[in-house]
């Protein structure tokens, strides 16, 4: 598996909170294994049948027991503790979020979103982390073999807690394709490699917390008579736009994203 790419600057805040889940939820399923299992020996004592009843707690007296801990003992970890989350995403730069991923806040668009055959369209994936624990981001763009994608690619983007970050992915139109509106294929997924963590104090729950999701990104090709100059595509960069181990995001970096050079 290719390793998840590190921000520039990395971010080196460290994990906290919880690392299962818990909450009401758990509570529930924790009474549910519990009376399950209760009710599994009292079977078991009624039917004379007492060779069954170590099996019967191991099979559900087992998760009620797990449940229970993550109810009881994780949310109590490091909570009072954490740090506000700096919400760049839907504060300092305005986006309007149709969803968060496990916790992660994702907006994608093009940059510019028109353009003509030959000339340089950039994917901007803005993602920022509400929890307290690190998110890995999985980009899987394509296929699109007017954009060069005649397959799925793919790139894992490490999120630190907290941090809010843009990636650049460069690409361009190739003259094979017709003017006209069209749209990239992208799949978003987030895994946690180290646990739930918690939401931190001020970051915004929606109500649709997925844990993957798909973005259909427009634009458009304009036509023209001109005939594009052959240069280079600007490299990929992945920037760290904020870190919750700071006081204020590091928006200047957005220039880099308009001007490579």
């Amino acid at each position: 598996m290719t390793p998840a790419l590190q921000t520039v600057p990395p971010d080196s805040t460290p994990d906290a909170g919880p690392v299962h889940r818990s909450g009401p939820l758990v509570t529930l399923f924790a009474l549910m294994a519990t009376l399950t299992a209760l009710f599994a020996t009292g079977l078991c004592l009624q039917y004379d049948r007492p060779a069954l009843i170590a099996p019967a707690l191991l099979l559900f007296g087992l998760p009620a027991l797990w449940w229970w801990w993550c109810a009881a003992w994780q949310p109590g970890r490091s909570c009072a503790t954490l740090p506000r989350s700096l919400r760049v995403l839907t504060g300092a730069l305005g986006f309007d979020l149709i969803c968060t991923c496990r916790g992660v806040a994702p907006t994608i668009f093009f940059h510019p979103d028109k353009a003509t055959a030959g000339a340089d369209l950039c994917l901007l994936v803005f993602l920022e982390n509400y929890t307290s624990r690190q998110r890995l981001v999985e980009v899987r763009a394509g296929p699109h073999p007017g954009l060069g994608l005649a397959g799925v690619q793919t790139v894992r983007l490490h999120l630190a807690a907290g941090q809010a970050a843009v990636y650049r992915w460069p690409l361009r139109p190739l003259p094979s394709l017709a003017a006209g509106s069209h749209d990239l294929p992208v799949v978003l997924r987030v895994q946690r490699p180290q646990g739930m963590g918690q939401w931190l104090p001020g970051s915004r729950r929606h109500p649709y917390n997925i844990w993957h999701t798909r973005f259909a990104v427009p634009f458009t090709l304009e036509a023209s008579d001109k005939k594009a100059l052959g240069h280079p595509l600007p490299e990929a960069a992945y920037l760290s736009l904020a870190s919750i181990s700071e006081k204020e995001p590091r928006l200047d970096v957005l220039a880099r994203l308009v001007d490579p050079a």
